[in-house]
């Protein structure tokens, strides 16, 4: 057995070594004005994507005789039950892609303001499919009320990324990995 007697105190875990270099806390992170505007701008989108779902909704009965005509030049044979079940699914399915968008903006802006650079990129992707889709409904028939919220839509997708390359805003991705190292 040892005559050594346990130290009284625990050992302080915040002095360095000798030869050590010191321990610090380093500093946050502040987010720049563009990562903010960018930020708000994505809950923007996520309040836009509930107002197209709706204009989707209040414009059924326009889009309802657009879809007659397209639907008649393909078969002129087409029944009503037909048009409706085809309108039916149409703002169902816009309803859930409305539902989805407000998901992925409010996520995308969760991330992006924490500085997640994985994030940027996932924003990128989520707006480069939206672009592509929208230019493929333009091509379809649909009010043009429809066609003017989708261009609104696609704008706000537009600035937010810009926003999201800005240099301060690269500054603020690569800090905010640094800090989580």
């Amino acid at each position: 057995m040892s005559d050594q007697q346990p130290p009284s105190m625990p050992p302080e875990y915040h002095s360095p070594e000798p030869g050590q270099t010191p321990y610090y806390t380093p500093a946050p992170v502040v987010r720049p004005p563009s990562m903010d505007k960018a930020v708000m701008l994505m809950k923007v989108g996520a309040a836009f994507s509930v107002i197209q779902a709706l204009v989707m909704f209040l414009l059924k009965d326009q889009s309802r005789e657009l879809m007659i005509e397209e639907l008649r030049k393909r078969d002129p044979s087409v029944t009503p039950e037909t048009i409706d079940a085809t309108l039916n699914m149409s703002i169902i399915g816009g309803m859930l892609f409305a539902l989805i968008g407000v998901l992925l903006w409010l996520w995308m802006a969760a991330k992006n303001g924490q500085g997640k650079s994985w994030a940027r990129v996932t924003a990128s992707v989520f707006f480069a499919l939206n672009a592509f889709f929208t230019v493929i409904g333009f091509a379809q028939p649909a009010p043009m009320l429809s066609k003017a919220s989708s261009a609104v839509y696609l704008l706000i997708g537009l600035v937010v990324i810009v926003l999201l390359y800005q240099k301060e805003s690269s500054d603020f991705y690569n800090a905010s990995e640094r800090v989580l190292r």
